[in-house]
């Protein structure tokens, strides 16, 4: 489930013939990749402060990866911002 798109993963949730455990993952998934836009602006103010990402993800409940990942991001759409 780790590599199926967003799009994939709603439509297991929602429309695939599957178990209830593979839904449950898929929507869980979901979860995962999803960061509300109030604590995306929070890590962006962060970021910064100079605020280690470790600090980013335990203060707002987040896994390492994602903050890692979305702060990367937004870093290559906007070349003066340093991790």
């Amino acid at each position: 489930m780790k590599r199926a798109t967003k799009q994939q993963l709603l439509t297991i949730c929602l429309y695939e013939n599957c178990s209830l455990e593979e839904k449950y993952k898929a929507a869980v998934e979901l979860q995962r990749r999803y960061i509300p836009e109030d604590i995306r602006a929070d890590m962006i103010y962060r970021l910064g402060t100079g605020i280690e990402a470790k600090q980013i993800a335990a203060e707002n409940g987040l896994d390492l990866f994602s903050v890692v990942h979305f702060l990367r991001n937004f870093q290559s759409r906007h070349k003066e911002v340093r991790i």
